[in-house]
């Protein structure tokens, strides 16, 4: 099992429901099904942290 499914279970077993979201096309929806929900809600998104804004990463800046 990956890392976030085994938190995912967790926070199940808390009586809240989660989802990861691994690309930014998929925020939007994950934010609005949570909003719907009237119990507690966790979103788990993952980052990519060599990208600093669209287009500019971190590694590009060092390389300089």
């Amino acid at each position: 099992a990956r890392k976030h499914d085994i938190d995912q279970l967790r926070v199940r077993a808390l009586g809240a429901d989660a989802v990861t979201v691994e690309t930014p096309d998929q925020l939007d929806d994950a934010v609005a099904g949570a909003v719907r929900l009237d119990r507690p809600y966790v979103l788990v998104v993952r980052t990519d942290p060599d990208l600093l804004v669209p287009g500019t990463r971190m590694s590009q800046l060092m390389a300089q």
